[in-house]
């Protein structure tokens, strides 16, 4: 059921209760807009978007290190594998984590429905990597994009979605 709402609230809300999800020993850092970013999406979808990320880098940081989660406005989603660049009004919010990161020859299948790296029986799912491909298939439902970077210590996973109209 989409909804059009703040990502910064949505984000703000999530971040008080990550620190539990996540643990004592990860940090998370908010980086919100200071214009209103609103979403024409469906809230809960987002935020399970969200959680999945970070559980995703808490496994990663084998549960110590820092989580960045930023909320921006911005005018280009960049050209990305087969898509070409688009221009107009976004919302890209970016969690960077300071884990191990994902070796480049498994960037591509990281989305990818059953791809892990983990273990059986490590993380969610008994070793079956759902959430992410979870999460971006909740992101393209919503016309976005999502694209995971190396962020030496660690990875970024970006999402893109379209801006809305207020409320």
């Amino acid at each position: 059921k989409p909804e059009v709402f703040d990502a910064n609230e949505s984000v703000r809300a999530l971040g008080d209760m990550m620190g539990t999800l996540t643990g004592s020993r990860i940090r998370i850092e908010t980086k919100l807009s200071d214009e209103a970013c609103f979403l024409s999406a469906d809230p809960s979808q987002f935020d399970t978007a969200l959680v999945n990320m970070a559980v995703n880098a808490r496994d990663a940081m084998d549960g110590e290190g820092r989580l960045d989660i930023s909320v921006e406005a911005v005018g280009v989603v960049p050209a990305m594998r087969s898509h070409p660049a688009q221009v107009g009004d976004f919302v890209r919010i970016a969690l960077t984590d300071t884990g191990s990161g994902i070796p480049d020859d498994q960037v591509d299948r990281i989305f990818e429905p059953f791809f892990t790296t983990k273990g059986v029986g490590a993380g969610l799912g008994l070793g079956l990597g759902l959430g992410l491909s979870i999460t971006a298939n909740i992101v393209r439902d919503f016309g976005g994009t999502i694209a995971c970077h190396d962020a030496a210590p660690g990875a970024e996973f970006c999402v893109r979605l379209p801006m809305a109209s207020a409320a």
